[in-house]
């Protein structure tokens, strides 16, 4: 695809996200915003976008990252 669109690929990574953000993220999102602790909230969130694949995209793999998957 040329242009200034997505690939298929980039398409695919960002409906992902988008369900994953309003499936786990926006629900109780004023909520949890409020709460004391965020720390374990911020630790549960992590190990829920590890889940899918979100954490370590930034990453180069040779150092442990991750690569998006569709």
């Amino acid at each position: 695809m040329s242009g200034f669109g997505f690939s298929e690929e980039q398409e695919m990574f960002r409906k992902m996200v988008r369900d994953f953000s309003r499936k786990e993220l926006a629900p109780g999102a004023k909520e949890r915003a409020k709460q004391e602790g965020q720390y374990e909230t911020a630790h549960e969130w992590a190990k829920r976008m590890a889940d899918v694949d979100l954490i370590g995209l930034g990453v180069p793999t040779e150092y442990g990252g991750k690569e998006p998957t569709g």
